[in-house]
């Protein structure tokens, strides 16, 4: 059995053209809302946050470097200051005591403490803990002084790789304080 043969009228030309473009017109649409407009907010975003940072870097650079505009001038003084910087962390990473003479950081923060008046009256390790690539431990002092040789000593004491944690005064007569200090000591 032969199913029957239909018949379409024929289509103008004109007509196949108009739907040609309709289908054209829902391609590009589609591409517009499904691929290039979210991209296009994106890059919008982007160029804004640019313009941010531009600004923000124009700003700092008018602060940091004023009367440098070229770029050249301002990174060779950006690489002066790293310079620098490398070198103190350097020495005073070299300041820096060991476990080895251990000791002796105790034998240099005695005799800065009888450099500036103080008398201490004990002097006890306390507790050993490792950080990264360096050591802590903690020292308790018992000192007795008036308050600007202890002062003197705090001032001292900043050229060793030594930190006051804590500081505790008690009064015990009237000229002299008695302090318990707590100290943490940096080593290698």
């Amino acid at each position: 059995m032969e199913l029957p043969k239909i018949k379409l009228p024929e289509i103008d030309k004109k007509y196949k053209i108009i739907g040609l473009l309709g289908i054209l017109f829902l391609c590009l649409s589609t591409y517009y809302d499904q691929a290039y407009k979210p991209h296009a907010v994106k890059i919008s975003e982007l160029k804004e946050e640019l313009n941010n940072l531009d600004s923000q870097l124009q700003v700092i650079m008018a602060l940091e470097y004023p009367g440098h505009t070229n770029n050249h001038q301002i990174i060779d003084k950006i690489e002066t200051k790293k310079i620098q910087l490398a070198k103190n962390i350097q020495s005073r990473e070299n300041k820096l005591s060991s476990k080895a003479n251990f000791s002796s950081m105790l034998e240099k923060i005695t005799h800065l403490a009888q450099e500036a008046g103080l008398e201490v009256k004990s002097l006890d390790p306390k507790q050993f803990s490792m950080r990264d690539a360096y050591g802590t431990m903690q020292l308790q002092m018992n000192i007795d002084s008036r308050y600007n040789n202890i002062i003197g000593f705090l001032e001292k004491i900043q050229e060793l790789p030594v930190t006051p944690e804590s500081i505790k005064v008690y009064v015990a007569e009237r000229p002299n304080l008695t302090v318990n200090l707590n100290l943490s000591v940096l080593f290698k």
